[in-house]
């Protein structure tokens, strides 16, 4: 068994879809730099840039705000949020989107 994967490794064919592969990890790679990679802000509003940093710091004060004013909910109600996010993009509606329709 072994000899066959040590015959199939050196095999041209397995080489030139290996090549393929890592040549398209590298050019994906190094796109995400060249085109888009350089914007150092999160949202530009009215020509106003907002920094990552601003953002991430505003998200997280909001996180905390919310955390203190629902205290034990907040848990329950960010897990809930979490699970509709993650069926969203499967077409799975909340129920009470379905019930209000």
């Amino acid at each position: 068994m072994m000899d066959n994967l040590r015959t199939a490794a050196n095999s041209v064919v397995l080489k030139i879809i290996f090549g393929i592969i890592i040549v398209s990890f590298i050019l994906t790679g190094v796109s995400g730099y060249l085109i888009g990679g350089s914007s150092n802000y999160a949202a530009k509003v009215n020509d106003q840039e907002i920094g990552r940093s601003q953002f991430e710091n505003a998200v997280a004060s909001e996180r905390n705000r919310m955390q203190q004013q629902l205290g034990d909910q907040f848990s329950e109600l960010a897990g809930q949020r979490k699970l509709h996010e993650n069926h969203a993009p499967a077409g799975a509606e909340p129920p009470d989107r379905r019930i209000a329709a």
